[in-house]
């Protein structure tokens, strides 16, 4: 995290009163007279995201993989964008505590997905790329970042953790159209 804000000081979102957030600083602007309303914004340091597990955890009498407790827990913010050694990379995280609720409500949706296509649950944590359907999750068991295809299951392994994943990282502003997983 501390790369991407030293890389990119100033990042701006759409605004929307509606799916506010701690992260937004000073007011909406229009930077174009026809054009959406902007903010500016900051990651916002969490102390904890055990909590927001916890309900998760006892339906699945099962705990989450701490790598991913640490990722969504770590910080308040908006996707990060980066570059990794086989293509980009949208880091997914909680924007503002309504965010908790739909996180935990696609968990449930893909623990259901891996039960029915009998395949280890794994948390996502981040996607390939816009033009790509492939997400990042986390091996709930292992700790292993792998690459998944919705309703396929797992295609390979990527990294041996989280953070061994994070380091291979290279941030950058937006999303690079072309992906190579």
């Amino acid at each position: 995290m501390a790369d991407y804000t030293v890389s990119h000081p100033v990042l701006f979102c759409d605004a929307d009163p509606d799916w506010s957030s701690i992260c937004e600083h000073g007011d909406p602007f229009k930077p174009a007279a026809n054009g959406p309303s902007r903010t500016r914004w900051r990651p916002v340091r969490r102390d904890s995201a055990t909590a927001d597990f916890a309900g998760l955890e006892n339906a699945l009498q099962d705990e989450i993989h701490r790598d991913v407790k640490i990722h969504y827990g770590s910080y308040w913010s908006n996707t990060l964008f980066a570059q990794a050694p086989e293509g980009p990379v949208d880091l997914i995280y909680l924007w503002n505590e309504q965010d908790i609720d739909r996180l935990i409500e696609n968990l449930i949706g893909h623990v259901v997905a891996c039960r029915n296509n009998k395949v280890p649950f794994a948390a996502f944590f981040a996607t390939t790329g816009e033009s790509s359907e492939h997400f990042l999750s986390v091996n709930n068991k292992s700790g292993v970042v792998q690459l998944e295809l919705p309703g396929k299951g797992v295609v390979r392994e990527v990294a041996e953790n989280l953070a061994s994943f994070y380091h291979s990282l290279v941030p950058s502003l937006d999303d690079i159209s072309q992906h190579s997983y």
